[in-house]
């Protein structure tokens, strides 16, 4: 037994996926990127993957990914749709010749927050794993069948709040994000039309004008900018007003209540990119300060 625990993508799927035609998998949760990601490294694999944890919910975006994957030939992606649910994370590499070949159990799903974001551990064994196998197989329906039992399909945005309300590694936001591909958010300026539009928008004056005023009180209490104490706070409304053109890009809509504390968790998903991080560092970290400030100035309004 070989335990592996740093760099698991290379070191048990790169490694493993030119040595053999054949890779399944039992994982309690997974998403459709990933696994596009693995099939696109390694065109000669082929999948089959038993999703353990579907009973919880898949999103609708990764079960059409998984569909166009079965459809495809590409591979067949399971769901265990009867109790108990299945936990479990093994990954078996083969090609017909039995000895040949190789298996990994451990911590990690067949995610990208599993093997490319997270520390996990995978053990590598020898024992033949086809028992395991028949048994999920016995309580999975294929992703592509009109018969599939109780198996909650929802949007990614449900996904997400599912995720936050229960802490289920459910399509983690992350694999969420990068199932869609990756979003380039940018900075916006003050002269930019749909900055104007958001900003002359008659839903959003009387709050961002409220959220002003307490980001100004809160100035002065902390004894900050006594000369200027709405300069931060009109910087803060400003940069809210740019977060909410990248929201109206990704979201393809625009929040009807700025007051909805849905709107600060569907924020939370844009500060997840790489792009968010790379432009709020240059931008000496205005973003993520207004998004806070909008986020504390929701628990005053909520407090009140």
């Amino acid at each position: 037994m070989t335990l592996v625990y740093e760099d698991l993508y290379n070191n048990i799927i790169a490694e493993n996926a030119e040595k053999h035609s054949k890779l399944r998998i039992i994982t309690g949760y997974s998403s459709g990127n990933f696994v596009n990601r693995v099939l696109s490294d390694f065109p000669n694999l082929s999948i089959e993957m038993y999703v353990g944890m579907a009973l919880q919910g898949v999103s609708q975006r990764d079960h059409d990914l998984y569909r166009k994957i079965s459809d495809n030939g590409m591979g067949e992606i399971y769901y265990v749709d009867r109790l108990p649910m299945v936990h479990q994370k093994i990954l078996e590499f083969y090609d017909g010749q039995e000895a040949r070949n190789i298996g990994f159990v451990g911590s990690a799903n067949f995610s990208y927050s599993g093997f490319m974001k997270q520390r996990e551990v995978m053990a590598s064994i020898d024992e033949p794993l086809n028992d395991l196998f028949g048994l999920v197989r016995k309580q999975s329906g294929l992703c592509l069948s009109n018969t599939l039992r109780n198996i909650p399909f929802m949007n990614s945005y449900e996904t997400f709040k599912l995720f936050k309300s229960s802490g289920t590694e459910l399509n983690d936001i992350r694999d969420l994000d990068e199932s869609e591909g990756e979003y380039s958010f940018r900075h916006i300026l003050a002269a930019d039309p749909e900055y104007k539009v958001i900003e002359s928008d008659e839903r959003y004056t009387d709050f961002l004008e409220s959220f002003k005023k307490y980001e100004q009180r809160k100035s002065l209490m902390n004894g900050a900018q006594k000369d200027n104490p709405s300069g931060r706070a009109s910087s803060y409304c400003g940069f809210l007003i740019k977060v909410l053109v990248n929201y109206k890009h990704y979201f393809k809509e625009l929040p009807t209540d700025l007051r909805d504390s849905d709107v600060a968790e569907r924020m939370e998903i844009l500060m997840e990119f790489s792009s968010f991080k790379e432009v709020n560092k240059e931008k000496k970290h205005f973003y993520s300060a207004a998004i806070n400030a909008y986020k504390d100035y929701l628990q005053y309004v909520q407090n009140l």
